[in-house]
């Protein structure tokens, strides 16, 4: 709160201000967010009475309510088939059984990028839904927003806006992975062609088709691009499905285009692991990754993802069924996108320091909305 004469004053509850001087009073309120055991949610701040004007001898009101975000507290899944955003509330990721429910929040996405299939989703700070499209060997390919405020309940929701990316190359034919860095900037992975496209903020406000303001590309070891993850010093992972390999490009790599950038690390998997199907990183900065041919998790400590070579995986987990993408959540569970089966499935923290066949906290199968399961991001991120 803010008035007259530098007046300046934080206010956590409900009181009154006795003796203001005479004048105009400006409330703020930031969005909170709220811890939650498995993912947190946010809440904005709604404010009426703002400025209240102080005269002598009266009391002016002002108040401020809160409302939970659409969309956060939850896990969100994406699959191939139908072109659709599932949410899967707090009380189902609690779950400890085998699950048949039906999602809390269905979107279908058909309506934009017609006849492709809906693959990454992503979220920007604020909560919007970030997704793209794939349909190979045609162009142009189509990032969408969809706004926060459209995540609360199933529906069928017009994006906010749509960003269309190069269209004079088949080699920007799928979109398969997407990402925010710390400043807001969106950047995208091309299936085909080993592209990764920066579209800054800026661009990101009105439907067009911006330039990308970086363009780097690995025709060969990009090629099948799955999924893309920041680090907390910016460097950014790169895990592609034809090579057995997960790169680091530098912080400093990420400024300027390069059409045949060598990335500053190369992690090669063991000859037996071959296939990168999704990567994260956990709080401690080890690098997660699948093994979508073997059905593995395998886990590399941060210290041996600072240099390229061949490490010895620390955890090498069996989970199955063509694991893709994956994330953890406040509790250092483990959740993986199972394309193979149809599931999404959950293995306990405590049964994930091991190498060996973790124990399955839950699992969400046999209902038609995980169908080729891919995609799977908490809102708000959980680290």
């Amino acid at each position: 709160m803010t008035g007259p004469g530098g007046f300046n004053q934080s206010i956590a509850t409900s009181t009154t201000l006795p003796g203001l001087a005479v004048g105009s009073y400006a409330v703020a309120a930031p969005s909170i967010q709220v811890a939650g055991t498995q993912v947190d949610s946010a809440f904005d701040a709604a404010i009426s009475g703002s400025p209240a004007s102080v005269t002598g001898g009266a009391t002016a009101n002002a108040s401020v309510t809160y409302a939970k975000r659409p969309g956060t507290g939850m896990l969100w899944v994406t699959n191939w088939v139908s072109r659709s955003l599932f949410g899967f509330d707090q009380a189902a990721l609690a779950k400890t059984t085998v699950q048949t429910d039906l999602p809390a929040v269905s979107l279908s996405l058909a309506g934009f990028g017609t006849g492709a299939t809906t693959i990454p989703v992503t979220f920007s700070s604020k909560g919007d839904a970030w997704v793209g499209t794939c349909k190979n060997n045609q162009t142009p390919q189509v990032l969408a927003k969809f706004s926060a405020s459209k995540l609360g309940a199933s529906s069928s929701p017009t994006a906010d806006v749509t960003i269309t990316l190069p269209s004079t190359d088949v080699t920007y034919d799928c979109v398969t992975a997407l990402s925010f860095d710390s400043g807001g900037n969106l950047w995208v992975g091309t299936y085909h062609g080993g592209h990764i496209l920066k579209y800054n903020a800026a661009d990101l406000a009105a439907t067009g088709t911006p330039a990308p303001a970086v363009v780097l590309t690995n025709a060969a070891l990009f090629n099948g691009i799955v999924d893309l993850q920041f680090d907390a010093s910016g460097n950014l992972f790169v895990g592609a499905y034809y090579k057995p390999i997960v790169s680091r490009l530098s912080a400093a790599q990420l400024t300027a285009s390069n059409a045949a950038i060598v990335p500053a690390v190369q992690l090669t998997m063991a000859a037996a692991d071959t296939f990168v199907g999704g990567l994260t990183l956990d709080k401690a900065g080890a690098l997660w990754v699948t093994d979508y041919n073997n059905g593995f998790v395998l886990s590399f400590p941060a210290s041996a993802t600072g240099t390229t070579g061949t490490p010895t995986a620390a955890i090498k987990l069996i989970v199955g069924n063509g694991p893709e993408q994956l994330a953890f959540d406040n509790a250092g569970n483990l959740w993986v996108a199972a394309y193979d089966s149809s599931q999404v499935l959950a293995f306990a923290a405590g049964s994930i320091t091991a190498s060996g066949t973790p124990a399955q906290l839950t699992s969400m199968t046999g209902n038609i909305a995980l169908n080729s399961t891919y995609g799977v991001r908490f809102t708000p991120g959980t680290h």
